[in-house]
């Protein structure tokens, strides 16, 4: 927590390390995915600085980051793709689909003369 002194007054605010300000920020954007895979290249690549744990120093920040962002980007991927194909357990549920209704073909009916249907077939001679 720290303490600042502004126009208005004394405020106080909690210092967030940067993964969770990205929870934050999830929260705040929705679940928009590309915008929270957006935020987090911006704190690994160093555009969006301050955050507590997070190094200043480029190569540091970066070494440090990587892998948290790896597996973010993994769960990112994961959800979306569970979501897209219908398997999220959450809210969004395949619909049961209705059975097709299928017509039984009609019966066939054996003859016995070969040339029932032929009307150049011969006819048998009595």
């Amino acid at each position: 927590m720290a303490i600042a002194l502004g126009l208005q007054g004394l405020f106080r605010y909690v210092h967030l390390d940067g993964d969770q300000s990205l929870h934050l920020y999830k929260k705040l954007v929705k679940g928009n995915w590309i915008q929270e895979f957006s935020r987090a290249i911006d704190i690994y690549t160093g555009k969006i600085k301050g955050f507590k744990d997070v190094p200043e120093d480029q190569y540091m920040r970066e070494e440090t980051l990587k892998g948290d962002l790896k597996i973010r980007i993994r769960n990112i991927i994961t959800v979306e793709l569970e979501r897209w194909a219908g398997i999220s357990t959450g809210v969004e549920k395949a619909k049961p689909v209705a059975p097709k209704v299928v017509q039984k073909p009609a019966p066939v009916v054996e003859d016995d003369n070969p040339y029932a249907d032929n009307p150049y077939a011969p006819t048998p001679s009595p």
